[in-house]
């Protein structure tokens, strides 16, 4: 379970809940597959660019 922003009010979601508790938004399948992306694309940037600095700086 991770938490989300809510397109609308900007308040943290569950990406399991089907709607945001505070403005009652639905929470799209595609928002959560954005976040997922968005947070994919940073893990696999830093998996490539830690040992890169470790090999630079010997």
């Amino acid at each position: 379970m991770a938490l989300i922003n809510c397109p609308d009010c900007g308040k943290e979601v569950s990406d399991i809940a089907p709607a945001c508790p505070n403005c009652g938004r639905a929470i799209k399948a595609r928002t959560i597959e954005k976040t997922a992306k968005k947070y994919k694309g940073a893990i696999t940037l830093g998996t490539v660019m830690l040992p890169v600095g470790i090999l630079v700086c010997l």
